[in-house]
Order: C-alpha cells, then sequence, then structure tokens
C-alpha cells in the first residue's frame, strides 16, 4: 500500500472482484463470488488486502496460506494479492483455495523496472497453463499493477499496454476472467478506464490529513467521483483502512479507536450501497518500510503480526 496524499476534486461476506467479459461492453457481476451483507451487527466484510509474508519478513508456505486463509474465513472469503512472483504468491494462493469456495484476486506487481513486470507475464501465462480450472472457478480478477501511475512508475500508455496484454495470455488459455488495475481515486481516468474490464479504485482519507470525522464523507466523494467516471463499469474499492498504531498524519490520528470508527462506518454505507470493496489489511505487516517515516506504515491489520490475534473484538458494525 503507497499514501495516497493528493488532492483533488476526482476523486460480510464472500466477494470477488467484479467485470466485464470485453471492455467495451456493459458490466457484468462475477454473482457466484458476490453475497451482500444485508446490513446490522456482525464481523463480515467483503474482502481483505492479503500477503503471504510472514512477520518476519520471510516467504510463507502453502500450509500457512492455508491456515491464514481458513482463520480469517470468519470475517471474509474473498481475498486480494499484489504480485504473481514475489514469494510465488500467485501459485500459492491458487494451491491454497483449489476445491475451495475461497476467491481471489490475483495481483501483478508494476514498477519502473519492465523485467519484474516480464516475469510477472511469464508466470501468468504458466499459472494459466497449470492451474486453469482454478482460475476458471476461484479467480475473480486480476489486477495489474497497485498505484504504479500515482507512484510516477509508468505512464498510463504503458500501463494500458500491460493491461493488454496480460488480457491476451488469459484469452490465449481460453479464461475469461475479468482485467484491472489498481489506482488511487485521482488517477482514474477515461483512458483507463476504457482499458479495464471493472474499475479499481484506491482511496485513504488518512493519507490526505483528515479527521475521524471527516473520513466517511471524504471517502465516498472520492467514490461517487470515480463511479461518475467509469462509464457504467463496475467501480470496486481495491484498498482503504485506518492504521492503529504510529504518529499523527496532520490531524489524522492512528489508532485502534478511529480504526474501529472507519471501518464501522465504511462498511455499513459500503454494504447499504453494495459497493464491492477489500479492506486494508488482513494483518499487520512489520516488515514493511516505513516511507513516511511516521511509523503506521506497519500496522494496518485487522490482526497483530502473529495473524491470529484480533485488534478487534466483537462487531466491526452495527448498521
Amino acid at each position: 500500500m503507497k499514501a495516497s496524499v493528493i488532492v483533488s476534486v476526482l476523486g460480510a461476506l464472500l466477494v470477488g472482484a467484479a467485470g466485464l467479459t470485453d471492455a467495451t461492453k456493459c458490466p457484468r457481476h462475477n454473482t457466484n463470488t458476490l453475497v451482500t451483507p444485508s446490513g446490522g451487527e456482525g464481523r463480515t466484510l467483503q474482502g481483505l488486502n492479503y500477503n503471504s509474508k510472514r512477520a518476519s519478513g520471510e516467504c510463507g508456505t502453502v500450509e500457512d496460506v492455508k491456515a491464514d486463509l481458513e482463520f480469517f474465513s470468519s470475517v471474509t472469503k474473498a481475498y486480494r494479492i499484489y504480485s504473481l512472483t514475489n514469494c510465488n504468491e500467485g501459485e500459492l494462493l491458487l494451491q491454497a483455495i483449489k476445491g475451495t469456495d475461497f476467491k481471489v484476486a490475483l495481483g501483478m506487481w508494476v514498477g519502473k523496472d519492465p523485467v519484474p513486470v516480464t516475469e510477472e507475464m511469464a508466470k501468468l501465462e504458466t499459472l494459466a497453463q497449470t492451474y486453469g480450472d482454478v482460475i476458471k472457478s476461484s479467480v475473480s480478477g486480476l489486477i495489474v499493477g497497485s498505484e504504479a501511475i500515482y507512484r510516477k512508475d509508468v505512464d498510463e500508455a504503458t500501463l494500458t499496454g500491460y493491461i493488454k496484454q496480460a488480457r491476451d495470455i488469459l484469452r490465449k488459455h481460453n479464461l475469461d476472467t475479468p482485467v484491472t488495475a489498481a489506482e488511487t481515486y485521482d488517477k482514474q481516468t477515461p483512458g483507463l478506464v476504457a482499458a479495464v474490464d471493472y474499475v479499481t479504485m484506491n482511496a485513504f482519507p488518512f493519507w490526505e490529513n483528515k479527521t475521524i470525522e471527516e473520513a466517511k464523507s471524504v471517502f465516498f466523494e472520492h467514490y461517487d467521483a470515480v463511479s461518475g467516471l467509469a462509464n457504467g463499469k463496475t467501480v470496486v474499492v481495491g484498498e482503504t483502512g485506518w492504521p492503529t498504531a504510529g504518529n499523527n498524519y496532520g490531524p489524522a490520528e492512528p489508532s485502534l479507536d478511529n480504526m474501529k470508527t472507519y471501518l464501522g462506518q465504511f462498511a455499513c454505507e459500503a454494504h447499504k450501497r453494495n459497493i464491492k470493496y477489500y479492506w486494508f489489511s488482513c494483518t499487520d505487516e512489520p516488515w514493511k518500510h516505513d516511507e513516511h517515516s511516521i511509523g503506521v506504515e506497519p500496522n494496518w491489520g485487522l490482526t497483530q503480526s502473529d495473524r491470529r490475534t484480533w485488534k478487534i473484538e466483537g462487531a466491526f458494525y452495527q448498521c
């Protein structure tokens, strides 16, 4: 997760990303992967961002992943990952969810260096050849890049080229998995929207120096702005969350109480409006680089870094 600190006028349950069979056609939901919460009190969320790395930064095993998914299944059975190649995570997830009712949105990391992107594409080819049946049954989408334009790692033309390349690989293997790219709300452009099968937007009011009292309204202003640009395509929230520890970012205060407040307000509104989302994140990640030097990057999880100690006891929301 990278900080979405840009001021702009643009802005539970089992879920996969929804998308299109063709980027120029009307949106089609993967309804077999989506059950919308009905409101009220609960601990179920539509989806979670997941990374298999252990607290030490070491790569997890397929048995680690299976145990994690089983533990978090009381909250959701839908997950999003960021790379196929890092820690061989794409293959680990496909092995772990085979024959289950878990769903995953696979991710491909896109940075400045094109060589790792080439490796991601080669891995996608291998996975499509080897795990085609699992992809058909259990992969809800493919996310090509996460905030790559926001970080200025690539321009729009390069990213849309990668999107087409990934889609072509899938189609070659008769896989109609919808393809998208995750970008901050203010980097959603007509060209990017046209290239994806569904829109994936990230937004963090915390990184916009917003108080917890402002957070909900700010987020949904961004969501509505992106929806207005989406030309009828489904808009999925790829990331949003609130840190539980670290130093303030302007008036934005990291704390468990604030995370619980934002999670509850966000989830109730998202469920009421049938908005698809992946909450950031499953677990604290102490191995992460603290790029803003305020001590919050490792502390966005619903659990401590042991992946088994919940930070919030009881209901996440009461709508």
